[in-house]
């Protein structure tokens, strides 16, 4: 009879407890479902001072919020794939900023900010990217702009190209190798040379 109530005892509270287990997995599975995760803010940069200037929305965050993008220094910024664009840390969040207009983000030894276009290293830029006349030659050519986003088309003999933007945030590369078209931005570094920091 004792043995009896001991497993009954035992059976009992393993029963107690895989069910406290369940109703555990369960609702982390739940919460887990409701978390949503808020992507950093874009914002654009209108000094090398670091003010910014809010171009996206971000929505509310509470504590148990995840946000996409860990800051990866607290006190420092860093650079983005996009040479336009780099981060910074916020109340720890990741917030991007975007470089004005002929700006690039530098991050070196030496200096770490946005700084013009001419100061850039040439493997990183389209300093004498400029927009010709179409002849016969280059007729439905793609040609570099300053621009890295963007491309020239010919769609005409006599006439001065169009500007097209590249899809999905690529930038465009024409070299002396073949290569010509748009790329992602670690493909582009890589077949223009131009290295990270840069």
């Amino acid at each position: 009879m004792c043995k009896s109530l001991i497993v009954f005892i035992a059976l009992l509270a393993a029963t107690s407890a895989a069910s406290i287990f369940a109703d555990d997995v369960t609702a982390t599975t739940a919460a887990a479902a409701d978390t949503t995760l808020v992507p950093a803010e874009d914002t654009t940069a209108t000094e090398a001072t670091g003010t910014t200037e809010a171009t996206g929305t971000t929505a509310a965050n509470d504590a148990t919020t995840p946000v996409a993008g860990k800051c990866v220094f607290e006190k420092e910024t860093w650079s983005d794939e996009n040479l336009m664009k780099f981060h910074l840390c916020v109340d720890g969040k990741d917030v991007i900023q975007t470089c004005g207009e002929d700006e690039f983000f530098v991050n070196n030894a030496t200096i770490s900010g946005c700084v013009p276009m001419n100061q850039m290293q040439p493997e990183c830029v389209n300093l004498d990217a400029e927009p010709q006349l179409c002849t016969e030659e280059n007729y439905q050519q793609q040609q570099p702009s300053k621009l890295l986003n963007s491309f020239y088309l010919c769609t005409g003999v006599g006439i001065m190209p169009v500007l097209e933007v590249c899809p999905d945030q690529k930038v465009f590369l024409r070299n002396e190798a073949g290569w010509m078209g748009c790329f992602e931005w670690s493909m582009w570094r890589f077949l223009r040379g131009c290295p990270e920091g840069n």
